[in-house]
């Protein structure tokens, strides 16, 4: 999950990534599957999201940037994935996490 992690900012490309690690790419697929519950672009997108949130706490990045840094190159692709895994848009997030919500 490393490799995974220290790439999010890049688009997946499993085949090299599955390669890269020396595992065929469905196994690559079913072992993050059985390690984390999800599929391999869910666990990505809920990585992304958490890296995006630590970012934003931290006060780091405003959320645009968070968002390219995280690899979303589109604000609406974001702003959508980030409600899915928070429940809250990014603003809204942020808001509440500095009122203590």
């Amino acid at each position: 999950m490393d490799i995974i992690r220290s790439r999010l900012d890049q688009p997946l490309d499993l085949n090299a990534l599955a390669s890269e690690i020396g595992i065929a790419p469905h196994y690559l697929s079913r072992r993050v599957s059985n390690e984390t519950g999800l599929t391999l672009l869910r666990h990505l997108r809920r990585m992304r999201i958490d890296r995006a949130c630590e970012w934003l706490a931290s006060g780091r990045y405003n959320v645009t940037e968070t968002a390219l840094e995280v690899g979303y190159q589109s604000m609406s692709h974001f702003s959508k994935a980030f409600r899915e895994e928070t429940g809250s848009k990014p603003p809204d997030w942020l808001k509440n996490k500095k009122l203590g919500v």
